[in-house]
């Protein structure tokens, strides 16, 4: 957080359980409106937008997801 000069309140919480159920069930419990989340991504067509976490829970959020890439991340998918 200090290093991308992120202010302000910041509550960090370790969920248990499948990504593709805690988090979604996390997020309205705590009925949170924005979640941003990191993403890799290492295998198929989606990893060239966003990551296979991230597109398993897309369609389970009653919010908006930011979903960022780390710096130089290199897509696997090649444009000709």
């Amino acid at each position: 957080m200090r290093e991308a000069k992120i202010s302000g309140t910041v509550h960090t919480h370790h969920l248990h359980g499948l990504p593709d159920e805690a988090i979604p069930r996390y997020v309205t419990e705590q009925k949170i409106d924005i979640l941003v989340m990191g993403t890799v991504a290492r295998t198929g067509i989606y990893s060239f937008v966003m990551g296979n976490t991230a597109e398993n829970i897309l369609q389970k959020l009653p919010c908006s997801l930011l979903a960022l890439k780390p710096n130089g991340f290199m897509s696997p998918v090649r444009l000709y």
